[in-house]
This record gives C-alpha cells, structure tokens and sequence, in this order.
C-alpha cells in the first residue's frame, strides 16, 4: 500500500518552528520516518503538483523551506530520501475537498495545505485506495487511531491505516521478503532484519546486544536458499546475540555447543535440525561460518 501524508508532517508553522523543542521533535519526527521508508522500501507516497507548489515556492511554504540556512540542509534530504518515494497523483477531473471525521485541524491561517491535502484524498476515494495515513510530529500524541474520509458524490469512504511514530512501520513490514539478502553485496539486510525482530519478539534494541556480528559469503549464500525457516534464523540468531555464552548454552531453544571434531567451531538450533555455526573472531565477535537447513547434513548432529 502507498501512503499519505498528515500536512503537520510537512508543514510546520513558524511559532512552532521558533520553539527549539519543537522544531526538534518535528526533525526527529520527519527524518525518523524517511529513514524507515527509505531503508526497507516499506511505501510510495501519494503526492500531488498543488502540494509541491505549496512546500517549495509559497507564501506558506515551511520555515525549513524558506530559510536558506535550513534549505542547504533539507534539500539533499528531499532529493536523495523523499523525491525518490514521492508518487505524482493526477486527475482529468477537478475533485473537491472530501470531509474527515475526525476533523483535521489546521495551524495555517490560510487554510489551502489542508484544502489540497483532502482533494488528493478525495482522487483516492474515487480509485477505491487503501492507503497508509502517516501522522504529523504533533499528532503523536493524539488517542485518534482511526480516520475515515468521505464525500457526497461516492458510496464509498476511504480508512487508512494509521501510522503515529517511525517505529510503527515495523508492524507493516514483510521482513522475509523485504529484508533477506540474496548475495554477499546485500549482507546489510540482515543488520535491518534483526532491528525489527529484536524490537517486535524480543523488546530490545541493537545497543542490547552482548556481541556484534560477522558474515561470511558461505553463510549469506546458505541463508539465501532458505525459504521456509527465514524467520527463525532471525529470531534464534537475534536471540543468540543477546545472551552470553552460558545464557546460550542453557537456553533450551538454543541449546549452544561445540561441534565436535572442529576446533573453536560452535553452534546453535535454528528450529528442528537446522542449526548456525559460528566461531569467535579475534575481537570476540560472531562470526557466522555456514546454516544447515533441512536436507543439509550437519555432521555434528547424532
């Protein structure tokens, strides 16, 4: 599904940007959801010709717009980050604004953003969209979870799923799809894979990690043949980066242990058979050797 953005996503007024902890917020905010979308190919963004006339060259265009200093900085980030995402909608036909229950308010005394922003809604309503509504940095708060946008002239309304923060979007994302690499070029999908299981099965973030990781090009070339256990190399090796090597070898699921015959060469389960070798590396990383999937004769198993 493809997205729309609340106008507050965009659009800050100069009160609010004057207020250094708001401006702040709106930053974290704007960019934290850029990098998701950017980094996991998550979305497009519905977009429209009036709204990119109102970002870039009106009277009502954002401060980090129409400030040079704050321009030199966003620019590079709309070209490379939002431009890239953005998907120009069009229409032979002049639509209306459509209503929105709940009412979204406005900041602006010139109330045109959010007159553009519910006339592309409305071009969506008439092509029966479902889209992602992907609020602004001060609606973050809001206990409104659900919108539903509708008109006169169709039958039909339009409800979106709505995203609040930038971690939101880890609940939308098909990670063994999107995240698993093919080849050893792609090896950093597996870094943006173990992100979301680590915070959606295991509540912890990176900086929880006990070691850090290596790949070699037998094991990403193993990994990629797998299709039916991907989410279970990610949970075990997730889990296995965050426990000591005692905590390992007593974690049941686990159930971490030397491979016999194999000097300093350890492993541990997957699921069923399927299990991970690794071996520690001179500064006491993980250094992932190969995966035995089902059909691969591990010869450490009795």
């Amino acid at each position: 599904m493809n997205t729309i953005l609340e106008p507050s996503f965009l659009f800050i007024s100069e009160e609010q940007w004057r207020d250094v902890e708001k401006r702040d917020a709106f930053l974290e905010h704007f960019l934290g959801h850029l990098e998701k979308i950017s980094n996991y190919s998550i979305t497009k963004i519905y977009w429209t010709d009036a709204l990119e006339e109102l970002l870039m060259n009106h009277a009502y265009s954002p401060p980090w717009v129409s400030d040079v200093k704050w321009r030199n900085q966003f620019f590079p980030i709309l070209y490379n980050q939002f431009n890239p995402i953005k998907l120009i909608v069009s229409s032979e036909l002049s639509w209306d604004a459509c209503q929105c229950s709940p009412v979204l308010s406005s900041f602006q005394r010139n109330t045109e953003i959010l007159e553009r922003f519910l006339e592309l809604v409305h071009i969506l309503i008439n092509k029966n969209e479902k889209v992602y509504f992907c609020l602004g940095f001060d609606k973050q708060r809001t206990n409104c979870l659900s919108y539903c946008f509708s008109c006169k002239c169709h039958e039909n309304h339009l409800e979106p799923i709505v995203i609040v923060a930038p971690d939101s979007w880890f609940d939308h994302i098909d990670i063994v799809s999107v995240c698993w690499p093919q080849n050893s070029q792609d090896a950093f999908k597996l870094q943006l894979a173990l992100k979301i299981i680590l915070k959606k099965k295991l509540f912890k973030q990176i900086s929880d990690l006990r070691y850090n990781y290596e790949t070699s090009e037998s094991f990403i070339k193993d990994i990629a043949k797998e299709s039916i256990y991907r989410e279970n190399i990610l949970y075990s090796l997730a889990k296995r980066l965050t426990l000591t090597q005692g905590e390992a070898v007593s974690d049941e699921g686990l159930s971490d242990e030397p491979v016999r015959g194999k000097k300093g060469e350890r492993r541990f389960r997957v699921s069923g058979v399927c299990r991970i070798h690794y071996k520690y590396s001179e500064t006491g990383d993980l250094l992932l050797l190969n995966y035995y999937g089902e059909g691969k004769h591990d010869k450490g198993l009795k």
